[in-house]
């Protein structure tokens, strides 16, 4: 059971886009490590003239397009609206992919989880699980609920909540494809954390779409260096995809998420997806 306190459903979630905790997480390298995880999704200077913003996205585009030509084997192959493809280095904004060959217990917390990187540097990582939706059995706000509280609760009433990480348990962080919310953080392009100050005004007006918004408890946290060196050891595959693979909700998919961004990155990696279907006989785990 997953109890966000009245308090906290009208304020903690309101102060993205920082997001910090302290606490205790089991490494995922199979070793516990006591570590104050930080996870900062920036100050905001993106969401400023966008001069930034956009160099960024006409690099990731550029990038996919020559992936694309390279793999069609032609100078005129077109980008599909949804793909995804291998990166040599984890990056802000980019997605692990769990490897079943690390994380090979389907009852590991990481088995088949798709991650998505907030934010990469110098002191550390974070992101959120994509692929963990949490049963609506599991949630319950308790406490009076006021004001603004109101709405925030109405809105993880009717969105699905997902199970973000092991860390940070007292944040709620919000992902979403509204450009111009007041508060929010570009992650990449067109893809934003936080801005629930703007998100209650337009709820308040009946404009927003709860569907819109990706509600996950906790993140994944990493300190510096612990990443890269479970990238090494082969726990994650690390891909680069287009945004719907990240802002669309991961709720009664006709094929899990996992398997979904296995087969766009093609190659070895649709190889392994193919070959979970023929061990598991169709009986997906999420």
């Amino acid at each position: 059971m997953f109890a966000f306190a009245s308090g906290f459903v009208g304020g903690q979630i309101g102060r993205a886009p920082q997001v910090r905790s302290r606490g205790q997480r089991r490494g995922l390298v199979g070793r516990d490590r006591r570590a104050v995880v930080t996870c900062e999704a920036g100050d905001g200077a993106e969401t400023g003239d966008g001069a930034g913003v956009e160099s960024k996205d006409d690099w990731r585009s550029f990038r996919a397009r020559l992936v694309a030509q390279e793999k069609s084997g032609r100078d005129d192959a077109r980008l599909p609206s949804r793909w995804a493809h291998e990166v040599s280095a984890v990056e802000k904004g980019c997605i692990l992919v769990a490897s079943p060959y690390f994380f090979n217990n389907s009852q590991e917390y990481f088995a088949q989880t798709v991650v998505f990187i907030l934010e990469h540097g110098e002191s550390g990582s974070c992101g959120v699980v994509l692929n963990r939706p949490l049963r609506r059995s599991e949630i319950k706000i308790t406490g009076k609920i006021e004001g603004d509280g109101k709405i925030i609760a109405d809105l993880l009433g009717r969105s699905p909540v997902y199970l973000g990480g092991p860390v940070g348990a007292s944040n709620i962080i919000v992902l979403h494809d509204y450009p111009g919310l007041e508060g929010n953080t570009e992650v990449v392009k067109d893809v934003f954390i936080g801005g629930v100050p703007g998100a209650i005004q337009l709820a308040k007006k009946g404009q927003l779409d709860p569907n819109r918004l990706r509600f996950f408890y906790g993140y994944a946290g990493w300190q510096k260096n612990q990443l890269e060196q479970e990238v090494k050891e082969g726990a994650w595959f690390v891909a680069v995809t287009s945004n719907d693979v990240v802002t669309d909700h991961c709720i009664q998919l006709p094929r899990p998420l996992w398997r979904q961004v296995l087969d766009l990155m093609g190659g070895k990696y649709a190889a392994i997806s193919s070959k979970m279907d023929e061990l598991d006989g169709g009986r997906y785990r999420i």
